[in-house]
């Protein structure tokens, strides 16, 4: 049975009446519009149902009391905020800190995101904002994604579409969502390594806890010369061994700097509470040099191996970034990036622009082949066996036998590019064959508007998971940006008057 919390959301201030800019006024009508399409779906019940039962669970587990009438009205209330404040967020493309900012500016975006209320008006700070980011996992926003879905298909007249959407044309295509790391050079890893740990030991040093040593900014001065010296070796005679030597220097100065780091750790391990640090700051610390000192030794292989010994290293074993875990090496082989390192993203949209299937690989960079009958199968699932889907559409890079049995047995028409030249000519003589793959141009710029628009550049998420909830906010944020420029009734009725 459903939980049914009455909650009445408090009065807002009118927003101000402003003339003169034909974007603000456009951009302020969207927005709203969204805020309706939010309200009309009732798209905010899954989070609050979700908080409500997590609450639950957490207080029956601890053996405390059940939660009290105020306390759900409070979660419903924080649920809500949550739900509007990220979607706003991901719409300006802003920082936690400078959406935050943005919020206390902006009466357009306090009253989309309810807090407008007369009186004294309450911002969330940065940390709340994050704290709102990863409140649901992935798999919840995606329901979010599918239940709008459904309700547009099945009940346009809500919010007066003037054309049906109907998901019966499937486009697809692969892109990499880069991680926010550097190119990662052999030699670049020691700095880093050296760097994060030298910048924990000021941490702790600051704090009253010492041990005998040169002061970590000189460690860390060291190591960006020995860095520039290594740049200045690519075109010098005898450069080779140049650059072994300076590697040389580098190993020897890490590995002092993981004995300092050590001996530190144990310094704040033991006496935490003699340096004013608290539990959580004292944990934070601690694990952040127990990382960094576990990637030290394949760090040092790696380069040894490459450097040292000029051998092959297999992009298996490779550590690509001490700060960021499951990335992939993909080699897209474009004009701009021959390799991109991150992880590969299937997206799957319709005519309309809105984007029904998508995910995110943690491992390896799967091929494109595979991907296919796995998202139609979640798409079926999520959307049921009364959704008929008629063709589907994709590069060449989706063709594959599986794929092709798996789309004659569902009756569904094959509109994949073939990779042979005499079946390409074959099917280019079909109109149909055309008309979509003309259609899955318009694909490539999807992508683009995803990663550009939404995601950013770069995507600032770390982490595997919170790359994964990241995207999947910004593909629900997209799809309701989409669907709130759709044309309307009323504004096609004025058209035609006029």
């Amino acid at each position: 049975m459903k939980n049914i919390i009455p909650y009445q959301l408090e009065l807002c201030q009118a927003l101000p009446e402003i003339f003169g800019s034909i974007d603000y006024i456009n951009f302020k009508n969207n927005l709203l519009r969204i805020e309706k399409i939010i309200e009309e779906y009732k798209l905010e019940d899954t989070i609050i149902e979700y908080n409500l039962k997590k609450r639950e669970l957490e207080r029956k587990e601890k053996k405390q009391r059940k939660l009290s009438f105020k306390e759900k009205i409070n979660i419903k209330k924080e649920s809500i905020q949550a739900l509007y404040c990220i979607i706003a967020k991901n719409i300006t493309q802003d920082s936690f800190r400078d959406f935050s900012c943005r919020l206390g500016d902006s009466v357009l975006f306090q009253t989309f995101c309810k807090i407008n209320n007369f009186g004294e008006i309450k911002i969330p700070g940065k940390s709340i904002l994050q704290r709102f980011s990863k409140m649901v996992p992935d798999e919840l926003i995606k329901q979010i994604n599918n239940k709008l879905m459904l309700c547009v298909i099945e009940n346009k007249e809500k919010i007066n579409l003037k054309e049906p959407i109907i998901l019966e044309n499937i486009y697809y295509d692969t892109t990499c969502v880069e991680s926010n790391i550097h190119f990662p050079v052999d030699w670049l890893l020691l700095r880093d390594i050296i760097k994060s740990l030298m910048k924990s030991v000021i941490l702790i040093r600051g704090k009253g806890l010492k041990n005998r040593m040169n002061t970590p900014q000189q460690f860390i001065k060291t190591i960006n010369q020995l860095c520039i010296k290594m740049t200045h070796t690519r075109r010098k005679v005898k450069g080779k061994k140049m650059r072994k030597k300076i590697f040389r220097e580098m190993k020897k100065l890490t590995k002092k700097v993981e004995k300092h780091a050590k001996i530190h750790f144990e310094l704040l391990k033991e006496n935490w509470e003699e340096s004013g640090f608290t539990e959580t700051k004292k944990k934070q610390i601690l694990k952040r040099i127990e990382n960094v000192l576990e990637k030290l030794p394949q760090a040092i292989y790696q380069a040894q191996e490459r450097i040292i010994g000029e051998r092959y290293v297999p992009s298996k074993e490779k550590i690509l970034s001490i700060h960021e875990e499951n990335v992939n090496i993909i080699v897209r082989g474009k004009a701009s990036a021959e390799v991109e390192f991150g992880n590969k993203l299937l997206i799957a949209e319709i005519k309309n622009g809105l984007i029904v299937d998508w995910e995110l690989y943690k491992d390896g960079s799967p091929s494109d082949s595979k991907m296919m009958p796995e998202s139609l199968d979640r798409i079926y699932n999520n959307y049921g066996e009364k959704i008929e889907i008629k063709s589907v559409t994709a590069d060449r890079g989706f063709v594959n036998k599986t794929t092709d049995k798996y789309l004659e047995r569902k009756k569904i028409k094959n509109h994949i590019c073939p990779k042979a030249v005499n079946l390409l000519e074959e099917k280019l003589k079909d109109e149909f064959f055309c008309e979509d793959q003309t259609r899955r141009s318009q694909t490539e710029g999807r992508i683009g508007i995803v990663k550009n628009n939404f995601l950013g550049k770069p995507f600032r998420n770390k982490g595997f998971e919170s790359r994964n909830i990241g995207v999947s906010w910004n593909i629900l944020a997209h799809n309701l940006w989409v669907i709130s420029r759709l044309l309307q009734k009323e504004v096609v009725e004025e058209i035609k008057i006029a």
